[in-house]
């Protein structure tokens, strides 16, 4: 407290003064930084991207990596707004990929998501909101019923055997391509080489088989909705 003399000699204390100082003394316990030191550290916040691979029962989420993160948590609802939300996935551990497949859907129902992120200074607010259509009535394609019969029918198992290094006999062939890279991209079917070499106007060389006859638009078709399905060894 601030002590005031008179005049005449006598002291009194003076509140005025007494309060300045209180404040004077808080004032230098800030942080002069102007940051709460007790507020938790920024957390990046993951942007939700389309999904892939989009079937009458599944699709794949998709979203941007968050630089230290740990993992990601997923919610999966039928509402926009997250007022309810998909049985397992609210706050859905999603693990460290940047991507996670939902299962068991219904046709033709537009379901929506979005993720945080977890890192060392806790939990994310929510990305984005996307929103997805269950395909309806979309039968899956068969790899070894439907696709592979295709392929051996029209020449490409016997051509393709190791030629520019690519084998087409199996799943596993298709996903590590050759010289040109991977044939297929799974839940990407256009995108995929070997959709686009087997189809007019190929982006390099001939179109295949090579001298045909060609497949039929049904054929091609079959096969990249295998492809988009997400491209399942079944």
């Amino acid at each position: 407290m601030f002590i005031v003399r008179s005049s005449a000699g006598s002291t009194t204390a003076s509140p005025l003064l007494a309060a300045l100082a209180g404040l004077m003394l808080l004032a230098a316990g800030c942080s002069d930084s102007g940051t709460d030191p007790a507020a938790p550290p920024d957390t990046g916040v993951p942007t939700a991207s389309s999904p892939t691979a989009v079937t009458d029962s599944s699709f794949t989420a998709r979203w941007s990596a968050v630089s230290g993160a740990t993992g990601y948590r997923l919610d999966v609802s039928q509402d926009s707004l997250f007022g309810s939300f998909l049985p397992g996935y609210d706050n859905r551990d999603a693990g460290i990929a940047t991507s996670f497949t939902i299962t068991g859907l219904t046709s033709g129902v537009r379901y929506f998501y979005r993720v945080r992120a977890v890192t060392s200074g806790g939990i994310s607010a929510s990305s984005n909101v996307v929103g997805v259509t269950v395909r309806a009535g979309t039968t899956q394609v068969s790899f070894s019923q439907d696709v592979h019969p295709l392929l051996v029918q029209h020449g490409c198992t016997g051509c393709h055997g190791g030629t520019s290094g690519l084998t087409v006999a199996t799943v596993a062939d298709l996903l590590r391509g050759g010289n040109h890279g991977p044939a297929i991209v799974p839940g990407d079917g256009a995108g995929s080489i070997l959709v686009k070499k087997i189809s007019p106007n190929p982006p390099f060389g001939v179109r295949m088989p090579q001298g045909g006859p060609f497949m039929p638009d049904a054929s091609i078709a079959t096969i990249r909705t295998w492809i988009d399905q997400g491209a399942l060894d079944n």
